[in-house]
């Protein structure tokens, strides 16, 4: 099996992706693309390589004042949805930007979205890459699939 690709749009993700893949971690390897946590969601940093699993951070994304206001009332949340400040558009482009990031994508041979701001990253992805790639939505959709080898 080839390199399984986890990507989370959140840094706090980070331990339960880990711990969902440490049991059986392909010989090929996981890498997990997400932001860098800060020191507040993860207590320390695990670097970029810890035990089979590889870890490619991209920047985060800010939070406004104004965007945590709208996201208070349904029609506020439609509103960032549909527009390009969407926290998925927008997490799909820094994944888009880096280097790291789409090489190892194109090198995957599944492609799990952890998390729903992950979902159009992974689709843009699977519509780019080769059609033999996977593509899947949740860490226990993934989680079977590395245990099946």
């Amino acid at each position: 099996m080839s390199a399984v690709v986890i990507i989370s749009s959140t840094a706090a993700a980070f331990d339960e992706l880990r711990s969902a893949v440490a049991t059986r971690a392909p010989a090929s390897g996981v890498i997990i693309i997400a932001p860098r946590p800060n020191r507040s969601e993860v207590g320390a940093f695990p670097g970029n390589i810890t035990s089979g699993i590889r870890f490619i951070a991209v920047p985060a994304r800010d939070e406004s004042p104004a965007r945590r206001r709208l996201e208070l009332h349904v029609v506020g949340r439609t509103l960032l949805r549909l527009s390009p400040v969407d926290r998925g558009r927008q997490f799909a482009r820094t994944v888009g930007r880096s280097e790291e990031a789409r090489d190892a994508i194109a090198a995957a041979g599944a492609l799990i979205a952890a998390d729903r701001d992950a979902v159009l990253t992974v689709w843009r992805a699977a519509r780019r890459t080769d059609s033999s790639v996977q593509a899947l939505f949740g860490l226990a959709a993934g989680t079977a699939l590395i245990r099946r080898g």
